[in-house]
């Protein structure tokens, strides 16, 4: 014969620390830290960060879901595809590591109007996210801003915040 389950009434107090806690859970995202490049002012309004040279370059990072949760070959495979399909021409592919993880950066090329702009592309899979890092400017201003946002590419991190 089997005993009758015990149920043991939660206070009205345990319900409510229970309900905070699923609440901040479901409100925690990753965001993204990174020492802004050289020269940029930074924003960084909610999961998105933003940095502007006084020339224009601007750079976007952000984090979105790893799905389908793969691997950085796929994902280096997946733009790469879809950006040559798109129209742009590859000018500098290489891998980076910013802190422990590994990724992978693009500089694409594409004229617009009379100009042509260089469009840089990173992405780093981070378990189940996906940070990626966008840079764009005219090619001349972005030359002369390569090398500090390939630095600040580097220092990327994953963070976790409530928003």
């Amino acid at each position: 014969m089997m005993k009758p389950r015990m149920y043991i009434p939660l206070s009205s107090v345990a319900v409510l620390i229970l309900a905070a806690a699923v609440f901040l859970l479901a409100r925690m995202s990753a965001q993204v830290t990174l020492t802004p490049p050289e020269g940029f002012a930074e924003e960084n309004a909610g999961n998105v960060y933003r940095a502007v040279s006084p020339e224009g370059v601007s750079m976007r990072v952000r984090t979105v879901r790893n799905y389908p949760k793969k691997e950085l070959s796929f994902w280096r495979d997946a733009l790469r595809s879809h950006l040559l399909d798109e129209g742009y021409r590859i000018l500098n592919d290489e891998n980076f590591t910013a802190g422990t993880r590994e990724g992978v950066m693009y500089e694409w090329g594409l004229p617009y109007g009379q100009k042509d702009y260089i469009y840089l592309t990173a992405v780093i899979p981070a378990g189940r996210r996906i940070i990626i890092a966008e840079a764009a400017g005219e090619h001349i201003l972005y030359g002369k801003y390569r090398k500090a946002l390939h630095e600040s590419l580097q220092t990327m991190k994953r963070r976790f915040s409530f928003s």
